[in-house]
Protein backbone atom coordinates (compact mmCIF):
# COMPACT_ATOMS: atom_id res chain seq x y z
CA UNK A 1 0.00 0.00 0.00
CA UNK A 2 2.90 2.60 0.53
CA UNK A 3 4.76 1.32 -2.38
CA UNK A 4 1.17 2.76 -4.50
CA UNK A 5 1.29 6.08 -2.50
CA UNK A 6 4.68 7.34 -1.58
CA UNK A 7 5.99 10.27 -4.01
CA UNK A 8 8.87 9.72 -5.59
CA UNK A 9 11.40 10.86 -5.47
CA UNK A 10 10.96 11.13 -1.52
CA UNK A 11 12.41 13.95 0.27
CA UNK A 12 13.70 12.98 3.25
CA UNK A 13 15.39 15.53 5.76
CA UNK A 14 17.86 13.55 7.97
CA UNK A 15 20.48 14.48 10.47
CA UNK A 16 23.66 14.01 10.52
CA UNK A 17 25.99 13.64 13.48
CA UNK A 18 28.62 16.17 12.78
CA UNK A 19 30.82 18.56 14.84
CA UNK A 20 30.65 20.62 16.54
CA UNK A 21 26.80 20.46 15.91
CA UNK A 22 24.65 17.75 14.22
CA UNK A 23 23.32 19.26 11.01
CA UNK A 24 20.58 18.46 8.74
CA UNK A 25 21.02 17.42 4.77
CA UNK A 26 18.08 16.68 2.20
CA UNK A 27 18.37 14.05 0.08
CA UNK A 28 15.77 12.70 -2.84
CA UNK A 29 15.22 9.09 -2.62
CA UNK A 30 14.29 7.22 -5.51
CA UNK A 31 11.61 4.24 -5.11
CA UNK A 32 14.56 1.52 -5.82
CA UNK A 33 16.39 3.61 -2.78
CA UNK A 34 13.62 3.59 -0.38
CA UNK A 35 13.13 0.46 1.99
CA UNK A 36 9.52 -0.10 2.78
CA UNK A 37 7.33 -0.02 5.12
CA UNK A 38 8.43 3.50 5.36
CA UNK A 39 5.58 4.45 7.88
CA UNK A 40 6.10 1.71 10.63
CA UNK A 41 2.55 0.03 11.20
CA UNK A 42 0.99 0.08 14.39
CA UNK A 43 2.31 -3.88 15.67
CA UNK A 44 5.44 -2.46 15.10
CA UNK A 45 5.13 0.74 16.66
CA UNK A 46 3.30 -0.57 19.57
CA UNK A 47 6.27 -3.15 20.07
CA UNK A 48 8.54 -0.25 20.07
CA UNK A 49 7.02 1.90 22.04
CA UNK A 50 6.29 4.56 19.38
CA UNK A 51 3.95 7.63 19.96
CA UNK A 52 1.83 8.46 17.19
CA UNK A 53 0.48 12.92 16.50
CA UNK A 54 -1.40 14.32 14.27
CA UNK A 55 0.53 17.95 14.56
CA UNK A 56 -1.88 19.46 11.43
CA UNK A 57 -4.05 19.11 8.45
CA UNK A 58 -4.67 22.28 6.90
CA UNK A 59 -4.66 23.00 2.51
CA UNK A 60 -4.03 19.16 1.66
CA UNK A 61 -1.19 18.63 4.01
CA UNK A 62 -1.15 16.42 7.04
CA UNK A 63 1.92 16.43 9.37
CA UNK A 64 2.21 13.58 11.72
CA UNK A 65 4.81 13.14 13.98
CA UNK A 66 6.04 9.75 15.70
CA UNK A 67 8.39 9.91 18.29
CA UNK A 68 9.54 7.57 21.13
CA UNK A 69 9.76 9.40 24.54
CA UNK A 70 12.85 9.83 26.25
CA UNK A 71 15.17 8.93 23.69
CA UNK A 72 16.55 10.94 20.22
CA UNK A 73 13.78 9.07 17.79
CA UNK A 74 11.67 11.73 16.31
CA UNK A 75 10.26 11.78 12.87
CA UNK A 76 7.93 13.84 11.13
CA UNK A 77 6.15 12.19 7.64
CA UNK A 78 4.79 15.03 5.20
CA UNK A 79 1.41 13.74 3.11
CA UNK A 80 0.07 16.07 0.81
CA UNK A 81 -3.96 15.39 -0.53
CA UNK A 82 -4.44 14.76 -4.26
CA UNK A 83 -7.17 12.23 -5.16
CA UNK A 84 -5.97 10.38 -2.14
CA UNK A 85 -2.71 10.99 0.47
CA UNK A 86 0.56 11.04 -0.73
CA UNK A 87 3.44 10.32 0.96
CA UNK A 88 5.97 13.83 0.12
CA UNK A 89 8.37 13.90 2.79
CA UNK A 90 10.10 12.34 5.61
CA UNK A 91 11.94 14.70 8.24
CA UNK A 92 14.10 12.12 10.39
CA UNK A 93 15.52 14.27 13.72
CA UNK A 94 17.09 11.40 15.14
CA UNK A 95 20.64 11.11 16.20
Amino acid sequence: MQQEFTHTPLKKLITVDAEPEPEQKIVFLEKQKLKFPIVPGKEKRTADGLEVEVLEVSNGIAKVKIEKPDTDYQVFYIFKLEACWFLDEVQDYSL
